[in-house]
């Protein structure tokens, strides 16, 4: 049974490619700094795909996370609100693919830097 006739049949077994990947993880912050718009794409999609975001500082000190389960699509944004009173300096958001049958399907991080 290939991928899509698996997506139209509920009761089929779930099929997730071996190809799909995190294409792009792109941090972008609002004007107040005290939040990421976080942008995320994928090579290809599948319904039962999870991802794990994670926002550390440069102390290696959580500063955001978010858990997504049942991915929305192949493009998505969201917002992360940042724990720190004070935010700035550089941060590492990293990003982990993941799904029931398979813990780890792509990771992928981006360092950046808030003013």
């Amino acid at each position: 049974m290939n991928k899509v006739s698996a997506d139209l049949d509920p009761g089929a077994e779930p099929v997730i490619s071996q190809g799909i990947r995190l294409a792009e993880l792109r941090p972008e912050a609002w004007p107040d700094s005290k939040r990421i718009k976080v942008h995320i794409t994928l090579t290809s999609f599948h319904r039962d795909l999870n991802l794990e975001v994670i926002l550390v500082n440069r102390q290696q000190e959580k500063a955001g996370e978010v858990q997504l389960i049942g991915l929305p699509g192949q493009r998505f944004v969201f917002t992360m609100h940042l724990k720190q009173q004070n935010p700035g300096g550089l941060y590492r958001l990293s990003a982990r693919l993941y799904s029931q049958e398979n813990p780890c399907i792509d990771e992928k991080e981006n360092i950046f830097e808030l003013n």
